[in-house]
């Protein structure tokens, strides 16, 4: 009854030889902000919108997602940073698409980074007097835009 047990065993030690075991590098690896890695039902829920949102901004040219090889949208972090600037400029402060297209070619040609346009623009408005009660207002009007009223 032994000799199946040693068989395996043996079996087994013989596997184990012939597999090399992985090596775990040590090295960390960097994360690419411009690698595009989200598909868009999972950008569209870091931002915080709706997919067919982001396929507006892409038919609008103001955030365009590289594609796969499949024609599928991917999203890079920088493509999400820029897609909630946009929901800063059109929620909280209640520009338009048109408005946002030229704000968005100034901050580009500007030296600030993506991370900078948001505490930019809340500065830009502070000068502007445009309150926080202000853009609470915008907010809550563009909210009930388009809905019955009851």
């Amino acid at each position: 009854m032994q000799e199946p047990l040693d068989k395996n065993a043996k079996k087994l030690q013989a596997i184990i030889k012939a597999k090399p075991v992985l090596k775990v590098s040590k090295k960390k690896k960097s994360f690419d902000e411009n690698s595009p890695v989200f598909s868009i039902s999972i950008a569209a829920e870091m931002i915080g919108v709706h997919q067919r949102t982001l396929r507006i901004y892409d038919e609008e040219k103001i955030l365009s997602p590289q594609r796969s090889d499949k024609k599928r949208r991917l999203y890079s972090m920088k493509d999400i940073e820029k897609g909630r600037f946009i929901q800063y400029l059109t929620r909280d402060l209640g520009i338009n698409i048109a408005g946002v297209r030229f704000i968005l070619y100034l901050t580009e040609n500007s030296s600030l980074t993506t991370v900078d346009y948001i505490p930019y623009f809340q500065q830009v408005a502070e000068q502007l007097n445009i309150s926080v009660e202000e853009q609470l207002s915008i907010r809550s009007m563009l909210s009930k835009r388009g809905r019955k009223k009851s």
